[in-house]
């Protein structure tokens, strides 16, 4: 008796804290500053066994001064948990956003950025298709850790919306597509979609799903999953460089064609522009914007401000236009830019 008095005292003690802070925890949570996952409330210990445990402690201190007190505090904490998961239910999806790169701190970059750079060098300059595949083999090794393990068992919809002839082309010959691998695949769309070939996770949804299970995923599991976050984050910014890049090529030889060379030799005779196709530093914004739109007609271009802003080095054009209409004033040889354009 004299050792469960030590404990129940030690615990009421503990009770007393965390009431204490929980209305705290409560009101930031309400207003959007904090998120955390509790321990009592999410994942395998939403089970009644810390409740029984308190109940059985409680019946022990039967008969005793402490036992009111006990008894108090621990309605007490099941009364706040109760109000702090009601707040969770209706807290803005932003918050489980927030809630995911909080905890994706807690982990360091520098091993997954190593990795992303010896297989870059191993991989002499990839391409997009090799890069993809590295995106592939990346996700799947991740989900081959049960870390969609604890999401809703997908439909028979779902697993059919999973594209086993794409994977197969992209992961190595080797790899075993098991069902459960397409179960799990099934899993991990209803959190991603695609943007061309960059992979787009809903991070509140994500978020969401991470938090809800946070103490049942294992050390491995969690590490999996924020480091997954990490490289696809370094091949996406791989893959956009190579696409800007052979955008940045495709428009060059658009604005450098035969038939745009054409009005670029008119607009040197007029003084706008020099051999390279570059603005002299005489001709102004609202010339420029004036030459943009007829020109990107004349060409086809269904972008026609970023391709002449990336070529002269210049941005924002769109508000040059916006003052023009605000005004209704031409810029100087206006008419002359018109002939310009006139076949």
């Amino acid at each position: 008796m004299k050792s469960r008095g030590m404990i129940g005292r030690y615990f009421l003690m503990e009770i007393r804290c965390v009431n204490k802070l929980l209305p705290v925890y409560i009101d930031e949570l309400r207003r959007g500053l904090r998120i955390e996952a509790l321990c009592i409330s999410s994942g395998i210990h939403r089970d009644d066994m810390f409740w029984e445990w308190c109940d059985t402690l409680c019946c022990d201190m039967k008969g005793q001064t402490l036992y009111r007190q006990l008894r108090d505090g621990i309605d007490k904490l099941q009364e706040l948990l109760i109000e702090a998961e009601s707040v969770l239910m209706h807290c803005e999806p932003t918050q489980f956003e927030k809630f995911f790169f909080s905890e994706k701190e807690h982990y360091s970059s520098t091993s997954v950025v190593r990795r992303f750079e010896t297989w870059l060098y191993d991989n002499s300059y990839p391409d997009i298709d090799k890069l993809r595949e590295l995106q592939a083999q990346v996700v799947a090794e991740t989900l081959k850790k049960g870390v969609m393990d604890y999401a809703k068992v997908p439909s028979q919809k779902e697993i059919d919306q999973v594209d086993v002839d794409i994977l197969k082309s992209l992961l190595p010959y080797d790899f075993e597509m098991t069902a459960d691998f397409r179960v799990a695949c099934a899993r991990w769309r209803r959190f991603m979609h695609w943007e061309g070939y960059i992979l787009i996770i809903n991070y509140k949804k994500y978020g969401k799903y991470i938090h809800a299970h946070f103490y049942e995923f294992s050390k491995t599991q969690l590490q999996a999953i924020f480091e997954l976050d990490m490289i696809l984050l370094l091949i996406h910014q791989e893959m956009q460089k190579l696409m800007d890049e052979q955008r940045h090529k495709d428009t060059d030889s658009v604005l450098k064609s035969e038939k745009a060379m054409k009005y670029w030799k008119r607009l040197m005779k007029l003084g706008l522009v020099d051999g390279n196709c570059q603005l002299l530093p005489a001709t102004s914004r609202q010339q420029a914007m004036y030459i943009v739109e007829p020109f990107a007609e004349k060409l086809g271009l269904k972008k026609q401000w970023k391709p002449f802003e990336d070529l002269w080095g210049i941005k924002n054009l769109a508000q040059e236009k916006w003052k023009f209409q605000q005004t209704a004033v031409l810029p100087p040889i206006h008419e002359a830019i018109d002939h310009v354009f006139e076949d």
